[in-house]
């Protein structure tokens, strides 16, 4: 099939694929909008900042970076979640499910480190990320004899942020890019199917053998007009001849 029937097959179906694609869409957005539980995330950052008596040097950036590493580790242990667990039984969450909930990530050759959480409500995040980073503070000073780890910045309970998920616009684009492919796929999937020779071409195609002659499509409401014009005549005539 050339590129010209296959945008004769969607033009001739474009109803039917407009129709699939919109109902679609908006069944994506409102399933995203009523259906899905809103996440938001709360954050804080924190900087492993260990230093010599004579100020900070390159070596001192240099540990400092790979004892980031260390620290990443050490938060996403029982250490550290199990103490927020204990210490906070109003999150009703073990130690397990606080290590699924928090994320800590740290950019390559940075001593900061960012730790995440996601949650329905933004004021339990942000109450569960302060009480995991005070708990690695402590933690942290506790194991290495020293205190390396600064709080830059707490996430503040004030604030009334937009949720990360779901995204409305992120899922109505999804929902129309795959229902206008299946439509697209059913309106060809229905040609396909369909017997029915609509012009010379695909009769040439089907049969083998060239038409002898075409019928022209007639329009109904022209044909009742010239027969109803016709009749009209007719009567005038015969008044005419009595």
């Amino acid at each position: 099939m050339d590129l010209k029937k296959m945008a004769g097959v969607i033009r001739n179906r474009l109803g039917m694929i407009s129709a699939i694609v919109v109902v679609c869409c908006l069944a994506a957005g409102l399933f995203t909008h009523y259906m899905i539980e809103p996440k938001y995330e709360a954050s804080v950052k924190v900087i492993v900042n260990k230093t010599s008596d004579a100020g900070i040097t390159l070596d001192d950036v240099s540990v400092n970076v790979l004892l980031t590493k260390t620290y990443l580790e050490l938060a996403r242990t029982g250490a550290v979640m199990g103490t927020v667990a204990s210490e906070h039984p109003e999150y009703g969450m073990d130690s397990e499910e606080l290590m699924e909930m928090v994320k800590f990530t740290a950019s390559e050759n940075t001593q900061v480190i960012t730790i995440a959480a996601r949650d329905s409500s933004y004021e339990q995040a942000a109450t569960i990320v302060n009480a995991v980073a005070m708990s690695l503070q402590a933690k942290a000073a506790e194991v290495m004899k020293e205190d390396n780890i600064t709080i830059l910045e707490q996430a503040s309970l004030d604030k009334r942020p937009q949720p990360v998920t779901p995204n409305l616009i992120l899922n109505t684009v999804i929902a129309f890019v795959l229902s206008l492919a299946v439509a697209i796929a059913i309106a060809f999937l229905q040609e396909h199917l369909d017997e029915t020779i609509r012009d010379e071409e695909t009769a040439k195609d089907i049969l083998g053998i060239p038409s002898l002659a075409v019928v022209g499509r007639i329009d109904p409401v022209k044909s009742r007009k010239k027969t109803s014009a016709r009749k009209v005549g007719d009567g005038v005539y015969a008044t005419a001849n009595q």
